[in-house]
């Protein structure tokens, strides 16, 4: 590969039909860990830069809220595009950073030194995938079911409760009305598989983007007087087949403090891609 004398982070809108080509096949080629970003390429909220020399070296999505969706594979490439990511964070509302850690780590890098906002909260993940080729198998046959939009103020409380333990900060709570309507989009675009008990729901398992080959699975959540009875399991296993059936393989990224979490997927047939970074403002 040449090395061009300056890089830039350009805008989408304005590449050519040749760039548009080669950014689709970078994000191809590093679908796992941007499944996020891919998706967020028809959302009309997201602005799309991307960084070239020969070929494509980056992918960046900024959403009016100030969530940046990366995809940086080698983070030292595009060091000569620091002074054209500043201009753009200059203009823009800044939430968080999400993807791969060096990624997230030299635009936090770069963000500090432009605008000197510092981090409030950064949670580290280790990103994970599983081939729906290695199913799970003697998993208890619980009723599990795809939820409707009917389903959203029961399974509130288990969103609200993942939110508390896995996500948010500082004794910081989410709001209700904020996630009754995160609960809806991801029901009508995407699916949310839940098992109940007693006519009450106990235990979810989501997926929240897509690209050609893999879906990004979330919102993973039992009540703790339900764990270790099998309910997550099985309603992973429902989760499990939909994707199976749409021909997408499970992505997903778990804290890594939480070792109850990563043993239960390493045992369900996950496997380590990389570590990845949320970064918040």
């Amino acid at each position: 590969m040449s090395f061009s004398s300056f890089k830039s982070f350009t805008p989408l809108q304005n590449a050519n039909s040749t760039e548009i080509e080669q950014v689709d096949c970078f994000l191809k080629q590093h679908e796992k860990i941007c499944i996020s970003l891919i998706q967020s390429l028809s959302d009309s909220k997201y602005s799309v830069y991307f960084v070239k020399d020969t070929d494509i070296l980056a992918v960046i999505a900024i959403s009016t809220g100030g969530n940046i969706l990366h995809c940086i594979p080698n983070p030292e490439l595009i060091i000569e595009a620091e002074q054209s990511l500043a201009k753009i964070i200059s203009k823009q509302k800044l939430f968080c950073i999400n993807g791969e850690e060096k990624g997230s780590l030299l635009l936090l890098e770069w963000i500090k030194k432009h605008t000197g906002k510092n981090p409030v909260h950064v949670n580290n993940y280790l990103l994970m995938n599983k081939s729906l080729n290695n199913f799970i198998a003697d998993t208890p046959d619980y009723t599990v079911k795809k939820c409707s939009e009917e389903s959203i103020q029961c399974l509130l409380p288990l969103e609200l409760a993942y939110q508390k333990e896995e996500v948010f900060f500082n004794d910081r709570l989410p709001e209700p009305a904020v996630f009754s309507l995160y609960l809806s989009k991801i029901i009508k675009n995407f699916g949310i598989f839940a098992a109940e008990k007693n006519n009450k729901i106990i235990s979810m398992a989501a997926y929240s983007a897509e690209s050609w080959n893999f879906a990004l699975i979330g919102g993973i959540y039992t009540l703790p007087e339900f764990r270790r009875q099998g309910f997550c399991k099985a309603t992973l296993k429902a989760l499990f087949n939909y994707l199976r059936n749409k021909e997408k393989n499970p992505v997903l990224f778990v804290n890594i403090k939480n070792q109850k979490a990563l043993n239960l997927y390493k045992n369900l047939g996950f496997t380590e891609i990389s570590p990845y970074t949320v970064i918040y403002f």
